[in-house]
């Protein structure tokens, strides 16, 4: 097999799409790691309203009003 050596202009091209490719292999992980977070900052935000739904049924009938129903 013939080895080829790559000339200047072949190099730098192969150097970008190199650097382009990991750029954005970055941007994806970043990405990821943001998406990550707003599912677990949602995942609270539920368990939050599902404890305030509870505290509110409890209290519902001490106050003489119904509890509202659960979603």
């Amino acid at each position: 097999m013939k080895t080829h050596t790559l000339t200047p202009m072949e190099s730098a091209l192969l150097q970008a799409v190199t650097q382009m490719h990991r750029a954005h292999q970055q941007e994806r992980e970043a990405q990821m790691r943001d998406m990550t977070a707003m599912r677990d900052h949602i995942d609270m935000q539920d368990r939050r309203i599902a404890d305030l739904e509870a505290v509110i049924s409890v209290l519902a009938p001490l106050w003489g009003i119904s509890p509202p129903p659960t979603t």
